[in-house]
């Protein structure tokens, strides 16, 4: 269930919208109290056809609970149900939220990654939903802890690093050839005269002159 706050001409509203998990219908109520509001929200809302007797609680039943209270679109609702219906409620099937525990957290993920050979990240997406829903449910009270909270994920690989192009590499060698004729043009009469122009002085010109001569 999802509680908002209305503000109403100066008065204080509280509207708590929630889906019906079987007729996938949204409902909602007001009321101008927040802790009437935040109470209304935390209760189960049972389909008005049943007879009474209210189905035991699973872990994909709270995961259904969990989704239709939230103020989701209707295409994701859509995919987090398919979620719970293929990959939670496929592995841990009844049992009770209460029972699970991280080792059997971490099994799933195994199982996931060795038996549905999913990748990382889709690991990644179907563990989301389940910890959304276990975090909710441990700060409303129905878990005493978050059975998610410490479980490893598997890691998503990054892309390997690409070589250098080939006329990266072309300049990187060219660079030691370059460095080899600076030193030879250390000794050119010629160079040396273009520095002189630039820092001697008259008489290492004048020695440089006699050179060519020479």
């Amino acid at each position: 269930m999802y509680c908002s706050h209305i503000p109403n001409n100066g008065a204080t509203h509280y509207r708590v919208t929630w889906r019906d998990p079987q007729t996938n219908r949204r409902h909602q109520q007001t009321f101008t109290n927040r802790v009437d509001a935040d109470e209304f929200s935390t209760k189960p809302r049972h389909n008005p056809s049943d007879t009474g007797t209210s189905e035991p609680q699973t872990l994909s039943r709270l995961c259904e609970q969990s989704i239709a209270g939230r103020p989701l679109t209707d295409s994701t609702v859509n995919r987090l149900r398919s979620i719970c219906r293929t990959s939670i409620a496929a592995f841990f099937g009844d049992r009770h939220p209460g029972d699970i525990t991280p080792e059997m957290v971490a099994a799933w993920v195994r199982w996931l990654t060795d038996e549905r050979h999913y990748s990382p990240r889709t690991v990644r997406d179907h563990f989301r939903v389940l910890a959304s829903t276990t975090r909710w449910a441990s700060q409303i009270g129905i878990l005493r802890a978050d059975p998610c909270r410490w479980v490893a994920l598997p890691r998503i690989p990054r892309p390997a690093g690409r070589a250098p192009e080939p006329s990266s590499r072309r300049r990187v060698g060219g660079g030691s050839s370059g460095s080899a004729m600076g030193h030879s043009r250390d000794h050119d009469p010629i160079a040396r005269l273009r520095r002189a122009l630039h820092d001697a002085t008259p008489e290492d010109i004048q020695a440089l002159l006699r050179e060519f001569h020479d």
